[in-house]
């Protein structure tokens, strides 16, 4: 078990307590779905060790994910009322592993689909095939 650092380069001290910036958009910023998991956890009332002890992610992703954040503006330190300006939005591809916006492979879009419908919804009868 990896144990969190003390110090996060560009962030600073593991036992601040970071806010998300309030003008912070998600949706437009692309973030997925670990990011977004650690970004809800982020209140100010806990320090960012706790945060990342508190995701059980690793911590090496976390803290990837952390600095992630910082780097396109959703994180605001002690003291800030404003996000620094994002010196480039990553893509999320490299900075999470995954491919953005893609069926895991595990999910097969192109198979056969059980002919049960969802609750509440209605079919049309379907005439006999003879």
């Amino acid at each position: 078990m990896s144990t969190v650092p003390a110090e996060i380069a560009g962030i600073g001290s593991t036992a601040q307590r970071l806010r998300v910036s309030p003008g912070f958009d998600p949706l437009k910023a692309a973030v997925g779905p670990e990011e977004y998991f650690v970004l809800s956890r982020i209140d100010g009332n806990q320090s960012l060790r706790e945060v990342l002890l508190a995701t059980g992610l690793p911590v090496e992703r976390g803290v990837a994910i952390v600095t992630r954040l910082r780097s396109i503006g959703a994180l605001l330190l002690p003291g800030e009322t404003s996000a620094p300006a994002p010196v480039a939005v990553p893509q999320p591809a490299a900075a999470s592993g995954t491919r953005p916006n893609t069926v895991p492979p595990s999910i097969s879009t192109s198979g056969p689909r059980s002919s049960t419908p969802p609750p509440n919804v209605r079919r049309s009868p379907t005439p006999p095939v003879g």
